[in-house]
């Protein structure tokens, strides 16, 4: 023979083909149970001691949370509609006066899957439009998003 010897094929971590076998049913699941906790949180959170301007829950609010959560599904297969549609839902819910809740904290991870399962463009595209969202709702004067929320969510975008 000659040339180089065949390389044996890479082994693959126990990690990577348990992800790899579980990868179907890895954002179905967390969809469906960040919109199980964000809907929770929603309806469980004494919203006065938050912020008087808060509403209470209602239907509306419930469902736009639970969508958002939903959202995830296709944070890989589809990232920027799964965005735009989580980003749109948590707007639905705070332009009505409700508790955001967990959802704020979710754009975090809503945003990373888009830099990561996107284009680059639409990685820089997200931040962007998140940054600017948070300071209009800030101008806006909605209920619990205080000049340091506001810096503290620039912040973490970035």
């Amino acid at each position: 023979m000659t040339g180089a010897a065949a390389q044996p094929p890479l082994e693959i971590g126990a990690w990577a083909a348990l992800s790899r076998r579980f990868a179907p049913f890895l954002d179905p699941a967390v969809g469906l149970v960040v919109a199980a906790v964000s809907v929770l949180s929603l309806v469980t959170t004494d919203v006065a001691d938050i912020d008087p301007r808060l509403e209470p829950a209602e239907p509306l609010s419930i469902a736009a949370t639970a969508v958002a959560g939903l959202a995830l599904i296709w944070r890989r297969t589809h990232p920027m509609a799964s965005f735009a549609v989580f980003t749109a839902c948590c707007l639905v819910v705070t332009l009505t006066d409700h508790y955001i809740g967990l959802l704020s904290v979710v754009l975090l991870f809503s945003l990373y899957s888009l830099a990561v399962h996107g284009r680059r463009r639409q990685g820089v595209l997200g931040l962007l439009s998140s940054i600017v969202v948070f300071n209009v709702l800030a101008l806006l004067d909605v209920p619990d998003l205080e000049t340091s929320d506001l810096l503290q969510a620039c912040g973490l975008l970035v």
